[in-house]
C-alpha cells in the first residue's frame, strides 16, 4: 500500500482544523467512506486524484497544498478554460513515475525563480 507523503497528512489535519470540520463531516460532504478519511489522516492511504478535488472543494483548499507543493492553501477560482488546462497537467503529472516528477518539478521551479529574478 503506498503512503502519501507526511505533507499530505498533516495538511489534511490542518486543513479540518482551521475549518473547523470532524474528519465524519468531510466524509459525509465528500461521499468519500470514513475509513478512508481515516485512512488518509493516519498516513496508510494516499487518495486519488478525484478524491484529491473532493476534499479540497469542500475544505475550500489548493489541491496543490494539499498534496505538499510550496503554493497558498487558498483555493484559487479558474475559469472554465484554465480550470480544465490545469486539470489536464495534473492528471498527466500524476500519471508520471516519481522520478519523472522530480524532473518536473524541478523544472518548474527553475523557470519560476528566472521570473522572480
Amino acid at each position: 500500500m503506498s503512503e502519501p507523503t507526511a505533507e499530505l497528512r498533516d495538511r489534511l489535519r490542518k486543513a479540518l482544523s482551521l475549518r473547523d470540520l470532524k474528519p465524519i463531516e468531510l466524509s459525509q460532504q465528500t461521499g468519500i467512506p470514513k475509513s478512508a478519511i481515516s485512512q488518509y489522516m493516519s498516513g496508510y492511504a494516499k487518495p486519488k486524484q478525484d478524491r484529491i478535488y473532493s476534499i479540497s472543494k469542500v475544505l475550500d483548499i489548493s489541491e496543490a497544498w494539499l498534496m505538499g507543493y510550496d503554493v497558498p492553501m487558498e483555493r484559487k477560482e479558474l475559469s472554465a478554460k484554465e480550470g480544465e488546462k490545469d486539470a489536464e497537467l495534473i492528471i498527466k503529472f500524476s500519471q508520471l513515475d516519481e522520478t519523472d516528477k522530480k524532473i518536473v518539478t524541478d523544472l518548474i521551479d527553475s523557470l519560476n525563480k528566472k521570473k522572480g529574478d
